[in-house]
């Protein structure tokens, strides 16, 4: 097998293998806590690399100082403690209302723009609200769609504006729609990720090989090269 390591580009968790993790820190928690991260004293492989992200989530926006807490993102980016700003979104199934989604979300889009980082998004049934938005910018923003399991041609009309995908673990559901298409999404624009569930990165990494019938050791490649042109300046 190659030395390319595994990338995980959205994890709420460490890990015990050899991987490249982004793990979504709750804004506000410059450092792992106990209640958030009841795995953060597992034993991690020697080669897990970890990286980070942070954002205000749409789900947390009704309870927290927004000005306070954008502060505190802001005081994350300049001192590198992250290399993307995530997850941030609209959610439509949330009860936070959707007009002040809009507004925190625009809000950290501007802190996008100003600092160059690359944005992981959160997006339930709101899909077209969120391309709208990023339209506005010329799409001169680089966004991960993360856990993402809608359409086919919501899918490749993304692709088509250079964002990225990342495929999480509806891969591993027989009746997800993306069965449907997985294998028409572009390499160029493919991530995965375990999120906050308890499957590993290599199980989602060896299922689209099987159901593509690519090679793992070209896919971990293609993947990182990827993750390099997303995220190489911010390291």
């Amino acid at each position: 097998m190659t030395n390319t390591l595994l990338i995980n580009i959205h994890t709420h968790k460490l890990s015990v293998s050899d991987e490249i993790i982004i793990l979504n820190i709750p804004i506000g928690f410059e450092n792992l806590s106990e209640q958030r991260f009841p795995n953060q004293h597992i034993n991690t492989s020697p080669n897990l690399q970890i990286l980070k992200s942070a954002g205000i989530h749409p789900w947390q926006i009704e309870n927290i100082d927004i000005s306070e807490q954008l502060s505190i993102l802001e005081q994350m980016i300049q001192a590198k403690q992250i290399i993307a700003i995530g997850e941030i979104g609209l959610d439509k199934a949330c009860k936070t209302n959707f007009e002040k989604q809009i507004e925190v979300f625009r809000l950290q889009l501007n802190l996008t723009m100003k600092y160059k980082l690359p944005i992981i998004i959160h997006c339930v049934r709101a899909y077209n609200e969120v391309f709208e938005i990023l339209t506005e910018y010329k799409h001169s923003i680089k966004a991960v769609f993360h856990g993402f399991n809608s359409s086919k041609e919501m899918a490749l009309q993304l692709c088509s504006k250079n964002y990225y995908l990342s495929i999480g673990s509806s891969l591993l559901n027989l009746k997800s729609k993306i069965w449907n298409y997985i294998g028409q999404i572009p390499l160029e624009n493919l991530f995965f990720e375990t999120d906050e569930s308890e499957i590993s990165i290599q199980e989602l990494y060896k299922k689209y090989c099987k159901i593509s019938m690519f090679k793992e050791i070209e896919l971990r490649k293609k993947i990182k090269e990827n993750f390099d042109f997303l995220f190489l300046k911010q390291l």
